[in-house]
Parts: C-alpha cells; sequence; structure tokens
C-alpha cells in the first residue's frame, strides 16, 4: 500500500545494514523479490504494514541463511526455531543481537507456527520460491584426498565366430 511505503522503504535499509549486504546487485534482487513476493501475497489489494513487515524481514533472514555455510544454516535455524545458541559458532554469536534485532517478531510467530493467518511452513516455502539462492559461498580450500582407481570392469567373454555363424543358421533354419 502507498501509505506504508516509506516505513517499508526504511525497513529495507535498516535490514541492508543489519545483514551487512553492500552488493548493489543483491540490493537490487532483493527489491525485485520483495516486489514479485507482496504481488504473489497480497495481490492487488492492498496490505497491512504490519504484514508486509514480517514477509521483508523473512525475506532478508532466508537471504542471509542462504549465504552461510551448511554448518551456520543448521546453526542459524535452530537458533531461529527454537532460540538455541548452543551450537552457535562464535563468529555469529556476536552478531546474534544485531540479528535478532534484525528479526523482530519473527522468531515468535514461527514458533507458534501460523504467519498472517497462514501456517508457517506454507509463508517460509512461499518466501524459499520467490528468492533466488545466494551464490554458495566459496569452499575452504584444503586437499583432495588422492582418488583411488576405479577396477576395470571384466568384459564377458565373446562367443567364437564359429559358435555365431551356427546359432544364426540354426535361427534361419526355424524360420
Amino acid at each position: 500500500s502507498l501509505a506504508a511505503w516509506p516505513a517499508e522503504k526504511k525497513l529495507f535499509c535498516d535490514l541492508v545494514d543489519a545483514y551487512a549486504f553492500g552488493n548493489p546487485r543483491l540490493m537490487l534482487r532483493l527489491e525485485i523479490t520483495w516486489r514479485l513476493l507482496k504481488s504473489l501475497r497480497f495481490g492487488k489489494t492492498g496490505y497491512r504494514y504490519e504484514d508486509a513487515e514480517i514477509l521483508l524481514r523473512l525475506l532478508f533472514w532466508r537471504e542471509y541463511r542462504l549465504q552461510q555455510t551448511p554448518e551456520f544454516c543448521g546453526a542459524l535455524d535452530a537458533w531461529l526455531f527454537n532460540g538455541e545458541e548452543s551450537g552457535f559458532p562464535e563468529e555469529l554469536r556476536a552478531k546474534s543481537e544485531k540479528l535478532r534485532a534484525a528479526l523482530g517478531n519473527l522468531p515468535d510467530l514461527l514458533k507458534q507456527g501460523t504467519i498472517m493467518e497462514l501456517p508457517a511452513a506454507r509463508v517460509l516455502a512461499t518466501v524459499d520460491a520467490v528468492l533466488l539462492p545466494a551464490a554458495p559461498p566459496k569452499p575452504e580450500t584444503t586437499p583432495k584426498p588422492e582418488a583411488t582407481p576405479k577396477p576395470v570392469a571384466q568384459s564377458k567373454p565373446v562367443a567364437p565366430r564359429k559358435q555365431k555363424a551356427q546359432a544364426q543358421a540354426a535361427g534361419s533354419a526355424k524360420a
């Protein structure tokens, strides 16, 4: 809705800062994805800023999560859904207060299982469906173990030509 636009823009900028997204292409992609998500969820009808805020926070969270290593993703999910910080890597622990502020009341809504009167899993699936995956983080350069040679497959013994000719002759004699 037009009335909510200034507040949405401010929240968008606040979330860019909170997640330290500095790539202009990423920000453009997020803005386009945000417009698509709003169109899918709200259509041409008006919407409440509170509902749009939840979706925008969820969009940024999922983007942030996609940029992490698989180990961090697991820790972030456990933290978001259960409030569990025990498996939190030290690098993320330092950012946890900033991340918590960026999430707003999203963790509480996920624990309740409903977001905007819809099942939380459905809302998450909608956000994930429109969010293009981020480029995966570059793997750490570790030497690969030496490859073991694959065993050579044994070929079936080839029938001698004489047996083959006899089989063909027997086949044509029956016809």
